[in-house]
């Protein structure tokens, strides 16, 4: 499913437009990139959690070269999953 297919799916099931729900969308995703970019957290119960994780910088090597290089220090978005939701994807498979 893709952000169109999302927006498609609860217009049709909200009765909203889905240039309504495609405006709310762009504000929730929004509103959750500016709290990663202050490297904040962002919780939503039953679903889960959004925050940021520094990643020190490492050694690596080009398993077809060899070649040793430096992966320099950065900042990654992680999401958890709620134990609720974990429970819902396993129930369904």
């Amino acid at each position: 499913m893709n952000k169109a297919d999302l927006v498609q799916a609860v217009a049709a099931g909200t009765g909203l437009t889905r240039h309504e729900v495609s405006a709310v969308l762009e504000g929730i995703l929004e509103v959750i990139s500016d709290e990663l970019v202050r490297k904040g957290r962002l919780e939503i119960r039953g679903f889960g959690t959004f925050r940021t994780e520094d990643r020190a910088e490492r050694e690596a090597v080009n398993p077809h070269t060899g070649e040793r290089f430096t992966v320099p220090a950065k900042t990654v978005p992680v999401f958890r999953a709620s134990d609720k939701l974990k429970a819902r994807v396993e129930a369904a498979s």
